[in-house]
């Protein structure tokens, strides 16, 4: 078997938050609200603001990989969606309709970026009232891929 020579690489700019520890998040109605990722799992490039904005800023150009995942605790709405943002832009909506009161919302994106970018996700709900979101089950991951 013939071995390729340079393939490969490190990983850089690999992340994981989630909202919390443990409990639940309030979400105002029918409010634009950046999801406040606040619990680093891992961060070893500081490319994570866990602190204050809850974004991922590009330390190098390339394409990177984020996936987005929030966890409604007990309620029900017509919509409830995430607003995917790179440099205070949209360009991409998850989304779940009512159904379950414990359904989660989430997707995966491919972003082509250039150093000092940022990306984030805002979320929305309208059940008419504030409502909660579980912290332990509800995360914001990315790194950049390789190659």
């Amino acid at each position: 078997m013939l071995l390729k020579q340079g393939v490969g690489g490190t990983n850089e700019a690999q992340f994981s938050a989630r909202i919390g520890s443990s409990g639940s998040e309030n979400l105002a109605n029918n409010t634009e609200t950046i999801i406040p990722f606040g619990g680093e799992e891992f961060d070893p490039d500081n490319v994570f603001d866990a602190s204050s904005t809850y974004k991922f800023t590009a330390p190098s150009a390339g394409r990177y990989y984020f996936n987005w995942c929030v966890r409604k605790s007990n309620f029900t709405t017509a919509r409830f969606f995430i607003d995917v943002y790179v440099n205070n832009s949209g360009i991409a909506t998850f989304e779940n309709g009512g159904g379950s009161v414990y359904g989660s919302i989430g997707g995966s994106i491919i972003l082509n970026l250039s150093v000092n970018d940022t990306v984030y996700g805002k979320y929305t709900q309208n059940s008419g009232y504030t409502q909660t979101i579980s912290r332990n089950n509800s995360r914001f991951c990315g790194f950049k891929l390789i190659g």
